[in-house]
């Protein structure tokens, strides 16, 4: 799939109701949504073949097959809706030094491995090399 105009032909999509996703969803006219109360059911219907895609996360993602005890095999991306990136906001107030020390602990993180380590089964493989090289930006 490389389109929301195709997504939208699709037979149905599950999108847990109120939640951002199915929200941009519904902004855009799609009428083939099932939107259940939790994210959970959403998966479970796709595992049962009785939706043929689900919106989510790869964090959200990774949750929820490590709870269901499904293989990350099972599932795959078919269509990046957007891209959110997260980070440590700081006060304006707090000093030049103390941002540079916030900064040398990412760094560090990123060069000794920590950083690889501890999204090991969260972020797909690439997605780790891209976060963990100190090469690459912290933000957009």
């Amino acid at each position: 799939m490389s389109s929301l105009a195709e997504a939208k032909k699709i037979d149905l999509i599950c999108a847990y109701n109120d939640d951002y996703k199915s929200e941009f969803l519904k902004s855009k006219n799609f009428e083939n949504l099932v939107l259940p109360t939790k994210p959970l059911q959403c998966l479970k219907m796709l595992m049962l073949d009785r939706v043929s895609l689900i919106t989510t996360t790869d964090i959200g993602l990774s949750s929820l097959i490590k709870e269901e005890r499904i293989k990350d095999s099972e599932v795959s991306l078919v269509y990046t809706i957007g891209t959110k990136y997260l980070y440590i906001e700081l006060s304006k107030n707090v000093s030049d030094d103390e941002v540079s020390v916030w900064q040398q602990a990412l760094d560090s993180m990123k060069n000794d491995g920590t950083l690889s380590k501890y999204y090991q089964g969260v972020y797909s493989p690439e997605m780790i090399n891209h976060i963990s090289d100190v090469d690459t930006p912290d933000y957009p």
